[in-house]
């Protein structure tokens, strides 16, 4: 099975966002977040780089960690980081990355101020008026919100 720039850079990147919304150290967030963009952009087939048994941390944003998880994810098609994250996470909450306009930050605040994790909970929150009153959070902002999540699951029965 040959693994593609972008797959690999998907699970680094949602790796980054999972952490994000544990508020995780910043640089550790930044680091997945840079070595996904640069793997997404590099003209290099890092599976073939890999699998050649060439040395991943010669290219840049690239160090020994991510390195490692790099070679997991070439070599098995899945990270075991990410999966502990997933796991880690209430049941839901890493869909909610899904939706256009929750972003790790909104989602931490939604998770840790109001308890919700799931798009119906965000949904029916939204609705009492419950997340205008958060800190970043507004009025334009729960009306968004509403309508955005609505949308998605809409999109999500039809499929």
């Amino acid at each position: 099975m040959q693994i593609s720039n972008h797959n690999i850079a998907r699970v680094l990147n949602d790796i980054a966002e999972i952490l994000a919304t544990q508020d995780a150290n910043y640089y550790r967030i930044r680091a997945y977040t840079q070595a996904a963009r640069t793997i997404r952009s590099t003209k290099l087939n890092i599976a073939n780089y890999v699998n050649q048994g060439r040395d991943l941390t010669a290219i840049p944003t690239i160090g020994s960690h991510l390195a490692a998880k790099i070679k997991e994810i070439v070599e098995t098609g899945n990270c075991k980081t990410l999966e502990t994250l997933s796991n880690q996470e209430p049941f839901g909450l890493v869909k909610l990355l899904h939706i256009p306009g929750l972003g790790p930050k909104r989602i931490h605040a939604l998770y840790h101020e109001l308890g919700v994790h799931t798009p119906e909970q965000v949904l029916e929150a939204s609705k009492e008026g419950r997340v205008k009153a958060l800190d970043g959070f507004g009025e334009k902002t729960q009306t968004r919100i509403v309508n955005v999540i609505e949308e998605h699951l809409v999109r999500q029965q039809r499929q």
